[in-house]
């Protein structure tokens, strides 16, 4: 049966033989100057990729159409190719096809590569970085669309004309901002190199490979990662630029990984591991080398003479520009140091140092472009300066904004929803009405204090400027513009009161904090993460409007929520402002989620929201449409899903924190790990969210209650019940304090109790629990109720354990007839209750019937969900289940072969959202056994519940009453082929772990396996026999508290007759 969860929904090794893509040539046309011919490390390895091309010109990636190849590695291939939808050319990268056979692990390790790179780049939203656009898949082939970059590499634009000393330092100051951008993201670049920075023909400088970057916080180490570096140093090359000599740069040839020897720091050739400083180290190395000719360090790695401390030498290799000052050279020397706690701290103190350096003895301003992080402290110092003239002046009075609530929440309106709430008399009405209100009048208070504060810091202390006032208060205006957009939405829609309180709830818990509006907060995120915010009024209105659509999602106005979204996505495009439209087009993708009548259009708007925030540096943006991207893909793609969890988690550590958006993203990842069954995940993510909301928020608020509903889920997954229960009494408690004995939370409350006591055989008591649930709902919402009819799905679970079949299935009949009536017979949730008549029915081996309401809930699910959705195959799996178990009782050789062809349909709709290492695709295995076994392909049957087995073994352990109903099955088939010593292995197996959490036909069919084994090699002992045929009777015994069992129970008669019964 389909239990749904309380909520009602569901280091990398890296393999130092392979070489990553050719790095000019991945994003840049270098079909001119130095740029042309073979590279270094190029070849007959070369020519033997380019005969594996699998694209040629014409042909169409997703909806990429392939120009040309343009590089080509052990990983993948990369290809020009033309966007036709965003008109733009753009360079993608592809894994490999003809690498993705053999070995499993392998596999896994290139996709992971993948990962790496994209997880890099993700992080990376600069000017100075090249970013990625978009990460897909294309016929179970991973790729990433990127920048295609017009320009050259450092190389080049170094061996186009003689430079000026001044203009290598602002190309290297450039290409340091990238770097340090990264650093701050926590990623180490590690091959930093001329080779790895592009000069653009719009004079930007950008870094780019990334393939070679390494996580920091020990991520390498906790994945094992071996970094030992293999090096032959008699490659290595000296050059210099502009001395006339030949330019032959010593890459990473395939065997040498973890950054290119020749810009390599001391501590990394030794294979200690590289970080910051490392990059820091290569940077000065390439710059030394820009500059003065030669590298500062000459000879092989494992001569001592190599590593010489530049501080100590009376002259330095090579020649400094004439005209260049010394302080240039002495940071350059500081960057050198052969220690790494030597050199700069971090990337950033070394570009200031650079820059005053350069700038002589005029001392400029210093700045830095790397992020507003890095200079959230210095810009606020020099807006002060400025504000010093403006203060004493002034003497505007600062007020709090009260007036502004008029007519949004004001007594009027207070008591007008309080009026609707109390008009059916629920008796939890009051209560959760002053828990509401509560909740209004202190956000209220707290957005009125935000805004008085803000202005005092600019109009009495003089803290900071107007230009930072505006745009404090602009954020706070936005937040009201939401606020009475939520509310307006409610009180146009005709809700009853339960479900008007219900919003009112919700709506509490997505109140924007006020604080996201401080001086700190705005200059983190660079205003509002859209450019010239306050200077263009039209820029303004757009935002207030999407504030407006937000409310109306808040509201679950959907409709209306997309049609003001479409209209706002037009004119933010016809505006120009990239992050602009890329919130707008994140705010439609939501509102077309909560619409749910069109998937594809929303994962296409999302999609395209991601990528127009990552391309565009709103990285807030970013996050927010990756996370939704996640709960979209969750159970119809979980690796797209996985794919856009690793880039949201990287942005978001990149940002520094954001707890609004972490909340979200890690509610949504604990779904996408339960949905994949890693439920010690989950665990983790929901964990850190009930920390989150509890400094947030506290222990009372609604969302932390939720939270600690889903926890006790996780921890029912993974056989923890003691843990989950006592956080559900803890959450029933709380929930009946804040609202009252008697309200929806601690229904839902009860109803999760009632699961974990059923996990657990305890079904007397969950069944008293359910039932109290259900009083609460009728009570509250009638007999006919959407609550009442999720509580009786959870009755009719725990009689489907008790094995009362029958008394499961006229609940569930119940709980549909009110679903049909309350949401129409196409609803999802009509499918779900069908699927689990459909298993009651199975139970009892009425399989036309069950096959029927399979059917009923495949058709609903493909309409609502798509044909694709994992919920088809798991009604596609019940149906091949129902054929498999009628093809034995009935010996029908067509039913067993019909059950192997819906089999195989399931298959690859399962696989696809939950992986091989799942209890679905056990229990697909355990079917196709059957299936196999009613066709007397015996080997073939083995084979398959042998996978299942081992599946679950995997799962639960060896010990776990899970594996009885796969060994008690594996012991029949071993007896049909005469392999007795193993079927009775098996059998006393079985039986060892069947207990009282087994279902009364998996017990009786464990002691049916012992006895038919036992028998088999009794060699006529009629003492042995006897014990036999009384092991089978107790089988029969344990069916009289069940109904139904059919199967199992015929099976044994019908070995009892045959062997003197």
């Amino acid at each position: 049966m389909h239990e749904p969860n309380s909520e009602g929904s569901p280091g990398e090794n890296r393999d130092s033989r392979e070489s990553d893509v050719s790095d000019e040539h991945t994003f840049v046309d270098l079909r001119r100057g130095r740029g042309e011919g073979a590279r270094a490390g190029e070849g007959e390895d070369e020519a033997g990729e380019a005969a594996e091309e699998t694209f040629r010109a014409g042909d169409k990636i997703a909806r990429y159409t392939v120009l040309e190849t343009i590089g080509s590695g052990g990983v993948g291939i990369v290809y020009a190719c033309y966007d036709a939808d965003l008109d733009r050319k753009v360079a993608l990268k592809l894994l490999r096809a003809s690498k993705r056979g053999g070995n499993p692990r392998a596999t896994k390790t290139r996709r992971r590569r993948m990962l790496r790179e994209a997880q890099a780049l993700a992080r990376l939203s600069h000017p100075n970085v090249v970013p990625i656009y978009e990460v897909g898949t294309f016929d179970g082939q991973i790729y990433l669309a990127m920048e295609f970059v017009e320009g050259t590499t450092l190389i080049g634009w170094l061996e186009e004309r003689p430079r000026a000393w001044a203009e290598i330092v602002d190309v290297f100051i450039q290409a340091g901002e990238g770097l340090c951008s990264a650093h701050q993201g926590g990623i180490v670049h590690r091959d930093f190199k001329p080779e790895n920075v592009l000069v653009g023909d719009d004079g930007r400088v950008r870094v780019l490979d990334f393939g070679l970057a390494a996580l920091r916080r020990a991520e390498a180490d906790e994945s094992g990662e071996d970094e030992q570096m293999i090096f032959e140093p008699s490659r290595l090359e000296h050059s210099s630029y502009g001395h006339g000599s030949g330019r032959g740069p010593a890459v990473t040839r395939e065997g040498q990984v973890m950054g290119t020897p020749a810009y390599m720091a001391p501590e990394q050739a030794a294979g200690a591991g590289a970080d910051a400083r490392s990059d820091q180290f290569s940077f000065c190395v390439a710059m030394y080398e820009a500059l003065y000719g030669v590298r500062p360090f000459h000879g092989r790695f494992d001569d001592p003479r190599r590593w010489r401390s530049l501080e100590r030498l009376r002259s330095l290799p090579g020649t400094r520009p004439a005209d260049m000052p010394a302080s240039v050279e002495r940071v350059l020397v500081h960057g050198l140091s052969l220690e790494p706690g030597r050199r700069f701290a971090n990337m950033a103190e070394l570009l200031v140092g650079l820059q005053d350096a350069a700038a002589g003895p005029r001392r400029r301003q210093r700045w830095l472009r790397v992020s507003l992080m890095a200079g959230v402290a210095l810009v606020l110092g020099v807006l002060l300066v400025e504000l010093v003239q403006e203060v004493g002046s002034s003497e505007l009075v600062c007020e709090d904004g009260a007036a502004m609530f008029e007519g949004i929440w004001d007594p009027g309106v207070r008591d007008e929803f309080h009026q609707r709430a109390l008009v059916s008399n629920l008796p939890y009405a009051e209560r959760t009405w002053t828990t509401i209100a509560e909740g209004f009048e202190g956000w209220s208070e707290s957005w009125r204090a935000a805004r008085l504060q803000a202005c005092e810091a600019t109009r009495l202390r003089g803290e900071q400027t107007v230009e930072v006032l505006d745009l404090r208060l602009a954020c706070l205006d936005r937040q009201l513009v939401r606020f009475k957009a939520t509310l307006d939405g409610l009180r146009a829609r005709e809700l009853d009161p339960e479900a008007l309180l219900d919003q009112l709830i919700e709506q509490r818990e997505r109140l924007p904090s006020p604080e996201r509006c401080d001086a700190l907060s705005i200059l983190e995120r660079g205003g509002s993460e859209h450019a010239q915010v306050i200077s263009d009024e039209v820029r303004e209105e757009l935002l207030e409007r999407i504030a407006s659509v937000e409310g109306l999602i808040d509201a679950a106005s959907y409709d209306e929520a997309v049609a003001r979204a479409e209209g706002v996505v037009d004119d933010a495009r016809e505006l120009g402002d990239a992050p602009l439209e890329a919130e707008a087009l994140r705010i439609l993708g939501l509102a077309l989620h909560g619409q749910a009548s069109d998937p594809e259009r929303t994962r296409a708007v999302l999609r395209e929201a991601a990528v127009l925030a990552q391309r565009s540096g709103a990285e807030r943006v970013f996050v927010g449409a990756a996370t939704a991207l996640i709960d979209e893909h969750a159970l119809g793609h979980v690796e797209l899903a996985g794919l856009w969890a690793e880039l949201a988690r990287a942005t978001l550590d990149g940002l520094g924190g954001d707890v609004e958006l972490e909340i979200d993203l890690l509610l949504a990842l604990g779904d996408l790990a339960m949905v994949e069954g890693d439920y010690e995940q989950a665990l983790d993510h929901h964990r850190r969210v009930l920390e989150l909301v509890r400094e947030r928020s506290g222990e009372r608020h609604p969302t932390h209650l939720r939270a600690l509903r889903k926890l006790s889920d996780d921890l029912r997954e993974l056989g923890r019940f003691a843990e989950a229960t006592e956080i559900l009494e803890r959450t029933r408690e709380q929930a009946a304090e804040v609202w009252g004995p008697k309200h929806p939370e601690v229904a839902r409350t009860l109803d999760a109790l009632a699961n974990v006591l059923t996990e657990q055989s305890r079904l007397d008591e969950a069944l008293t629990l359910a039932e109290r649930s259900l009083a609460i709902n009728e009570e509250l919402g009638g007999p006919s109720s959407a609550a009442v009819a999720r509580t009786l799905n959870s009755i009719a679970i725990i009689h489907d354990e008790a094995g009362r079949y029958g008394e499961a299935a006229r609940v569930l009949e119940r709980a549909r007839a009110i679903l049909i009536a309350r949401r129409g017979a196409e609803h999802p949730d009509v499918a779900v209750v069908e699927v689990n008549i459909g298993s009651a029915k199975q139970n009892l081996a009425r399989y036309d019937e069950a096959i029927v309401h399979y059917e009923v809930a495949r058709g609903i699910l493909s309409e609502s969900l798509g044909a694709e959705h994992v919920s088809v195959g798991v009604c596609l799996q019940n149906i091949g289940a129902s054929q498999a178990e009628r093809g034995i009782l009935e010996g029908s050789r067509e039913d067993s072969g019909t059950a192997l062809d819906s089999l195989a349909r399931a298959e690859p709709l399962l696989v696809a959202a939950f992986g091989r290492k799942h209890p679905a695709m056990a229990s697909l295995e355990h079917n196709r056994a059957i299936a196999l076994t009613g066709l007397r392909r015996y080997e073939e049957a083995l084979a398959a519940e042998e996978r299942a087995l081992a599946a679950k073994e995997g799962l639960y352990g060896e010990d776990h009453v899970e594996l009885v109903e796969s060994l008690a099955w594996l012991s029949a088939i071993e007896r049909a082929l005469d392999h007795g010593e193993r079927a009775l292995l098996l059998a006393r197996r079985a039986v060892s772990l069947s207990g009282e959490d087994n279902a009364p036909s998996e017990r009786a069919q464990a002691q049916l396996a012992l006895a038919a084994a036992r028998f088999d090699l009794a060699e006529g002992d009629e003492v042995e026999e006897a014990t036999a045929r009384e092991l089978a009777r107790a089988g029969l015994a344990e069916l009289e508290r069940a109904e139904g069992a059919v199967l199992v129970r015929r099976e044994i008669e019908g070995w009892l007759a045959a062997h003197g019964g």
